[in-house]
């Protein structure tokens, strides 16, 4: 765990840092491998990465809240160089009127990974 991460939550008790960290990963050509291999071993601005996550919840007499662990950053694809990606901090995703939500009863698969 890194050090700033150990610092800040010693004063926080609110806060219970995850020991494990991530794994990273490239997907190229189908094939999963850890990034640390790859042509390019990190991830840069301009990468498109899919996040997996587990999220729980917790509870108390006061109210409760949603934890996010991530578990998996896979670098999926890259930008074309002609093309930037900026975020204002203050921006949202935002739906159009396009958008559904799954509907009832449709199938989901379960992809489980070791």
């Amino acid at each position: 765990m890194h050090p700033w991460i150990s610092s800040a939550v010693e004063t926080d008790q609110n806060y219970i840092p995850n020991p494990e960290k991530p794994r990273v990963l490239d997907y190229t050509d189908g094939v999963l491998s850890k990034i640390e291999f790859c042509n390019q071993p990190e991830l840069k601005k301009g990468d498109i990465v899919w996040i997996s996550f587990k999220v729980a919840f917790g509870f108390t007499k006061a109210g409760w809240g949603p934890e996010f662990v991530p578990l998996e950053f896979v670098r999926v694809g890259r930008l074309p160089e002609n093309i930037s990606a900026t975020m204002e901090s203050n921006a949202w995703p935002t739906l159009d009127s396009s958008f559904s939500n799954l509907p009832e009863g449709w199938p989901i698969k379960m992809i489980e990974g070791s």
